[in-house]
């Protein structure tokens, strides 16, 4: 039987002896804990959910009315507990070491998806002065452990004169936990529209002075292992499968709500890199960024998404950089293939039903039969 999802519990390392008294207010969400907001924290609890990507509508009004609730000490659906905590925990020593503190120090815990393999959550840190210091990833089974593991590793890699990425500040491992730390950046989330900012960081993405087969990029591999028998896929393959392309940074979840916009300077910041690759295929990350929008945001109808895609592939924007990336005239097989990988190798929790639609209805309008 499959194993319940990590509790935010299990993750603080709660027990009945522990020596230090914790009041919370737990935020629901569809019956499950979604914020747990620690006694008095409850107007900071507000930049929390500045990182909780509301992107429907019910969900928004929950994140607006939350927002102006918990500062005055309550919020629409929320429960009271304690928990019991170690005060000389290793993780609360590790949030502690990011603002010179020891022990627990404040911090609002913001839940993740309880469907997904390997629920993870994000931490925020206040400093002494109650101002957000870092935000923190953590997980404590064993899929959330590699997959922590695995983004901590490529943002240590990472080169800081690549836009986008952000700066790995310290990462914690005791036993199962497994956590990083990143600086505290404010910014709300872009629209999921194309726009100069978002061509300019992809196009940052693309190695511009070297050229790879397309059988040689890891995403590429993965989609051929798993898909070879469909016959969608043989006939986008035979399209395009001797291409030679410009590799990229491969982000792999590249969306609106991962993404955020410094209100300082109009910078972008993108968040979880736990898929990204470093040198793999040009475009899939365009497409995400505004498909996956229409698909489980918009929930848009057919008519609705063939007219998204089709004015994806006719952006001036988008075919300089197919272009660059060498996959000009086979833009629609590209697009099927990127599909393809969305169903059959990310499997997505949500929405991987409607992916499959769009797939079908496209390779219906765009392929030969």
């Amino acid at each position: 039987m499959p194993q319940p999802p990590a509790s935010w519990k299990e993750l603080l390392g709660a027990h009945p002896q522990g020596d230090l008294a914790l009041k919370v207010l737990v935020l629901m969400k569809l019956g499950e804990p979604l914020l747990i907001v620690p006694a008095g924290q409850n107007a900071r609890a507000r930049d929390q959910l500045a990182l909780f990507p509301a992107q429907k509508l019910l969900a928004r009004l929950a994140r607006f009315a939350w927002q102006w609730s918990l500062p005055l000490g309550a919020a629409p659906g929320g429960q009271k507990e304690t928990v019991r905590l170690d005060r000389s925990s290793g993780l609360g020593t590790f949030l502690g070491s990011l603002v010179r503190q020891e022990g627990w120090p404040q911090f609002v815990l913001l839940a993740g998806n309880p469907h997904a393999p390997g629920r993870r959550f994000l931490l925020l840190v206040f400093d002494a002065n109650g101002r957000p210091a870092a935000v923190v990833k953590a997980g404590c089974d064993a899929t959330a452990a590699a997959l922590i593991d695995q983004e901590a590793t490529f943002l240590e890699q990472s080169d800081v004169r690549i836009p986008g990425i952000p700066r790995l500040r310290a990462r914690f491992a005791h036993g199962i936990t497994r956590a990083f730390a990143l600086d505290y950046v404010p910014g709300d989330s872009p629209g999921d529209e194309i726009c100069k900012e978002m061509a300019q960081l992809l196009n940052a993405w693309l190695q511009q002075d070297r050229r790879v087969r397309l059988g040689d990029l890891p995403a590429w591999q993965r989609l051929e292992a798993v898909s070879s028998g469909d016959a969608v896929f043989r006939q986008v393959a035979a399209m395009v499968a001797k291409l030679e392309v410009r590799p990229a940074v491969f982000h792999g979840d590249f969306a609106p709500w991962n993404v955020k916009v410094s209100p300082a300077d109009g910078s972008w910041r993108v968040l979880d890199w736990e898929r990204a690759v470093w040198e793999d295929v040009p475009g899939w990350d365009w497409f995400h960024f505004r498909l996956q929008t229409a698909l489980l945001v918009r929930e848009q109808n057919a008519a609705g998404l063939v007219n998204t895609a089709e004015a994806l592939l006719a952006h001036p924007a988008y075919q300089a950089y197919s272009a660059m990336c060498g996959t000009a005239g086979h833009d629609r097989a590209w697009l099927l293939a990127y599909l393809l990988h969305c169903r059959d190798v990310l499997q997505p929790v949500d929405g991987d039903g409607r992916v499959g639609e769009l797939l079908n209805l496209l390779a219906q309008r765009w392929l030969k039969h």
